[in-house]
């Protein structure tokens, strides 16, 4: 599933590692994660690792910086540590690729260099842009219009409701909220009534409430 972040937001990244044998395994644990718009997979982890940080647009990494023992069956989350701005690297409607190395060193100095165990490539798993937006507003009529109707698109695969606020000349005037359905554009008419329009020509500003 593509998971859309808006270019305002930074992405941060929490990888889960699992100790599937039958010994314990013991070091400092690590993980490397990559941005990028074409990255492929070789299915080995080194190599993984040197064709991604060559070609990636982006990355954040964990280092454990105490020695740590995953017995088996035992799971251990790990938190990247410098969350990537979109907007530095990425525009919108980019849509981006993560790979993820994992490892387990021998001694802190050596986190990321040595002991890669596994990579993961993760295929356009991000879309650079919102999953809910206002694509137009326009009034049902120049001259006297008794609608402002406004597009919404929603590009998630669950229906969300949302919430509108409307500004007249700089204020906000109106609020509306409306269930859009999944994957759809929609449109949400509010009645010119509620707007309080006086004669004359206003300008007439919608965003989505957060």
């Amino acid at each position: 599933m593509t998971t859309f972040i808006p270019p305002d937001k930074k992405i941060q990244i929490t990888v889960e590692v699992e100790n599937t044998g039958g010994t314990d395994l013991e070091g400092y644990f690590w993980f490397k994660a990559y941005y990028g718009k074409h990255l492929y997979q070789s299915g080995n982890p080194e190599v993984d690792d040197d064709i991604w940080a060559y070609i990636a647009e982006a990355s954040d990494s964990y280092g454990d910086s105490e020695k740590t023992t995953l017995s088996p069956g035992e799971k251990k989350t790990m938190v990247g540590e410098s969350p990537v701005a979109v907007a530095d690297y990425f525009s919108v409607g980019d849509v981006i690729d993560v790979g993820v190395v994992v490892g387990i060193a021998s001694s802190s100095d050596m986190v990321g260099k040595e002991g890669h165990a596994d990579s993961l490539l993760m295929d356009d798993v991000i879309q650079i842009g919102r999953a809910i937006e206002i694509t137009g507003v326009n009034f049902s009529s120049y001259e006297n219009p008794s609608t402002l109707d406004i597009k919404v698109r929603n590009r998630q695969p669950t229906s969300e409701t949302v919430t509108i606020n409307i500004y007249v000349d700089g204020a906000l005037t109106h609020q509306v909220s409306e269930t859009i359905s999944a994957d759809s554009e929609e449109t949400v008419s509010v009645d010119v009534a509620n707007l309080n329009l006086s004669k004359g020509e206003h300008f007439v500003y919608c965003e989505l409430a957060d």
